[in-house]
């Protein structure tokens, strides 16, 4: 922390011993394309449906709340609503479709069956406790209740079938592990949005609105990277949906993040900034606006691909074919957990079932009785993601003199 105010502190002195435009280092095509290219990064992705039939849109931290703010915004385009058919999440099983369903069919709008969907989240004994989500689905839910049923958005839950009540011992729960579309999610993922789109498409009433969004953790979204271990094809979604349906009918559009680490030693060393922090320093002296844009043929497509050390690519462009920034990274943030989903002894009950059987400790029972009714207001309380203003600052300003 100390370091990180003396960093940040040197930066302003810098900056107010030589007043005027600052000088680049290794960064002015960056800004010229920021400045030139880049757009409004709702209407940019609300674009892309005019030209491509699935977007995949490549999430940050799962529990990340300003990419979500950004989805909203997306859902409330009125061009958006005209084209596109169906929103797939990586959250939710598909053997959680029905209670989804219902919920968006219902005429106010009730959590309980959203909690249900997350309650009996995919391998995760307590649950899936990230507030976003849940907002999201709200969103969608507000947006359809303004729409005739015939345009109303459907959500598809795309994860992998699963079920609690079938696995009552640590084999049960092994043997399931153990299973096919557990090994390949990402295949058994890829086949429902495939299949979806083709029964909907088939439907005499499908007509113009062909389009449709698919929401995956960035690991998920990538197009074309291969495995760093033995350079075969990585088998995610994006690449997936793009050989279903042709390369240039699936968008994979990177939300700006953090590069993503995988072992201790590396987050040891704190937050990574993607290409050694060149993209948040030219987005730092656009004073930070929103903006989305191909990458194809621009400074930040060009970068040698650094976001995850497994994967492996010569350049961004090879891996993702779009960029949406739409808060720096300071700005992160969640919201501690969607804590009604633990408000049911009966509930409680039922986690610490699934963690015997799934050999994990549990721990929301006793997290609960240490915070007392504070424990239900963390649901509502925002939090950073441990990344300060001064510590992105210090990582980028070699960038700028």
């Amino acid at each position: 922390m100390r370091r990180s105010w003396v960093a940040g502190g040197f930066l302003l002195c810098v900056s107010c011993a030589h007043p005027g435009p600052p000088r680049t280092e290794g960064i002015s095509r960056h800004v010229n394309d920021v400045r030139t290219r880049g757009t409004d990064p709702v209407e940019y992705f609300v674009d892309l449906f005019e030209r491509h039939k699935i977007v995949v849109f490549a999430e940050t931290f799962h529990p990340e709340m300003t990419q979500y703010e950004f989805l909203m915004q997306v859902l409330r385009h009125p061009r958006f609503q005209a084209r596109v058919r169906a929103v797939f999440t990586e959250i939710g099983s598909r053997s959680q479709q029905d209670p989804m369903d219902a919920f968006l069919s219902a005429r106010e709008m009730r959590r309980d069956p959203l909690l249900t969907i997350n309650r009996n989240n995919v391998i995760h004994p307590e649950g899936w406790p990230n507030e976003n989500i849940l907002l999201f689905w709200e969103e969608l839910w507000r947006v359809n209740s303004r729409l005739s049923p015939e345009m109303r958005i459907r959500a598809c839950l795309s994860d992998i079938a699963w079920d609690w009540s079938a696995l009552r011992s640590p084999d049960d729960y092994r043997r399931r592990m153990a299973q096919p579309d557990v090994a390949d999610r990402d295949r058994a993922m890829a086949d429902l949005i495939r299949d979806t789109v083709r029964k909907t498409e088939r439907a005499p009433e499908s007509g113009a609105r062909d389009r449709y969004l698919v929401i995956m953790n960035t690991r998920h979204a990538t197009g074309t990277a291969r495995r760093a271990s033995d350079g075969s094809p990585d088998r995610s979604v994006g690449r997936f949906l793009k050989e279903d349906f042709g390369a240039d009918q699936v968008w994979c559009v990177l939300y700006h993040q953090p590069r993503m680490r995988v072992s201790d030693a590396e987050r040891q060393d704190g937050p990574a900034l993607i290409e050694d922090g060149k993209w948040d320093a030219a987005f730092h002296l656009d004073g930070n606006r929103p903006a989305g844009f191909d990458l194809a043929g621009t400074a930040f497509g060009d970068a040698p691909f650094d976001y995850l050390s497994v994967l492996a690519a010569n350049r961004y462009s090879d891996v993702f074919d779009g960029l949406v920034f739409w808060r720096p990274l300071h700005a992160f943030y969640k919201y501690e957990l969607a804590a009604d989903l633990f408000r049911d002894d009966a509930f409680l009950a039922e986690t610490e079932r699934r963690c015997v059987v799934a050999g994990r400790k549990p721990m929301m029972r006793k997290l609960r009785e240490r915070l007392g009714e504070f424990f239900f207001a963390l649901g509502t309380t925002r939090s950073g993601l441990g990344i300060s203003e001064a510590e992105v600052r210090m990582r980028f300003g070699k960038w700028i003199r």
